[in-house]
């Protein structure tokens, strides 16, 4: 429904690509809808910047209300993979930089949580690398609560599985994730929410719809399925252009295969961790 108007265009196809990726999904999590910040694009983290600059701007200002002042000065992240800990590690260092410009605020009333429901952060990673990681954070300030749930939030807080209310102003979400929910509305085959493919990435039961990237469970030649990162979805994108083409004009098929390169997390400070070509 393009333009101005809600007017239906109907367009047919000879080949369909279901390309929809994820989206952050709050549904089921009370309050999150409404207070958490998501953390999936550019525009999420110009307004997050720009969210975090405005708390320190009220809390050296304010004097009269010390709980008003300590949920200003407290950062929460909740979600302790690839995205959880870049976005804790980024705002972590931004804060306690920018807070130097402030007088009126003593550094060590800032705060930086970060909440993982696992027992360590990066779970893809090997555990050497990521209990690293964990030690690198928590020296430069990150509260790291572990084996710890964010169900629910307020404006003012949020609220752990455990009963524990943590006050903020500034929840940032990276978790859960699923599928556009376009692709739940689809009549195709589907598991765990995503579409299920073969590896030529045509979706199961069909000879004209094809499905890559995050919104597809595209299997791989160990018995596994391929993880939801560009690396993976690029390349898909490749086959089935290939693959389309020898659909539409003949040819042989080619099945996806790909051996990830590695996977890095950015630690802030100029600092990573990261398994490349299998080396730590």
């Amino acid at each position: 429904t393009p333009g101005f108007r809600q007017q239906p265009n109907v367009i047919h196809y000879d080949h369909l690509v279901l390309a929809l990726g994820n989206v952050t999904d709050f549904r089921g999590l009370r309050g999150l809808p409404e207070h958490a910040i998501p953390f999936k694009n550019l525009s999420d983290a110009l307004y997050i910047r720009n969210h975090v600059i405005h708390v320190l701007e009220e809390a050296a200002i304010e004097h009269k209300d010390e709980r008003l002042r300590r949920q200003l000065l407290t950062f929460v992240v909740a979600g302790g993979g690839f995205s959880g800990v870049e976005v804790v590690a980024e705002l972590n260092d931004f804060v306690r930089d920018v807070v130097r410009n402030y007088p009126q605020i003593n550094r060590n009333e800032v705060r930086v949580v970060l909440l993982h429901a696992q027992d360590r952060i990066l779970p893809e990673l090997d555990e050497k690398l990521a209990l690293y990681a964990q030690r690198i954070l928590q020296k430069r300030g990150v509260d790291i609560r572990l084996k710890t749930l964010l169900t629910a939030a307020s404006g003012e807080e949020a609220i752990l599985a455990d009963g524990t209310h943590i006050p903020t102003r500034t929840l940032i979400s990276t978790v859960p994730s699923s599928p556009n929910p376009l692709i739940d509305a689809l009549d195709l085959p589907k598991e765990r929410g995503r579409l299920k493919a073969d590896s030529s990435l045509l979706v199961e039961g069909t000879n004209n719809v094809w499905a890559l990237g995050d919104c597809a469970l595209i299997p791989t030649p160990d018995g596994g399925f391929c993880p939801p990162t560009a690396q993976f979805a690029t390349r898909q994108g490749k086959t089935a252009a290939h693959n389309i083409v020898a659909a539409i004009r003949g040819g042989e098929q080619k099945a996806f295969q790909f051996k990830e390169l590695g996977k890095l997390a950015a630690l802030g400070h100029r600092s990573a961790v990261a398994q490349v070509f299998g080396f730590n």
